[in-house]
């Protein structure tokens, strides 16, 4: 899914949906998903429950969500990863652009896009950066379960 803040998609939902009826709890990812953060607060809860009931996980991408939105205008969204984690999504940290014609100043270092994802995101407390570390560090491999390694 393309990288986009319009309040009237279904597209999450949608997939959540499509997931269950595929039997593919486990195995689908959605990347970016800024769009939940232009949501009405009960809407975007809703739609992060129905992500973790369907075991849909979320990859946010802050550098490019940061930068391909707001060109027009000046709205920009990320993730609301909080929201996420509350509703016991699998959270991941993903750079999609490095250093293209879309982001120009991109890295390839996962410390700095967790860096951002904390600053943009809000999750500045010492709770939410050790969990962001531990998601680049620790489970690099594979997309956190929201309960941590001992849950599965």
């Amino acid at each position: 899914m393309r990288p986009t803040i319009r309040a009237t998609d279904r597209a999450l939902t949608d997939l959540a949906e499509a997931v269950n009826d595929a039997d593919l709890s486990g195995r689908a990812v959605a990347a970016d998903c800024c769009s939940v953060a232009s949501r009405p607060a009960d809407v975007a809860r809703r739609e992060a429950e129905a992500l973790a009931e369907a075991g849909v996980a979320v990859v946010a991408c802050p550098v490019s969500s940061l930068s391909l939105q707001g060109r027009h205008t000046g709205v920009r969204g990320l993730a609301p990863v909080r929201l996420l984690w509350e509703a016991s999504v699998a959270v991941g940290i993903g750079l999609d652009n490095i250093r293209d014609v879309v982001v120009g100043v991109g890295t390839a270092d996962p410390l700095r896009a967790a860096w951002l994802l904390a600053l943009a995101g809000h999750l500045s407390g010492e709770d939410d950066l050790s969990r962001l570390g531990e998601t680049v560090v620790r489970d690099k491999r594979h997309l956190r379960d929201p309960g941590g390694p001992e849950s599965r």
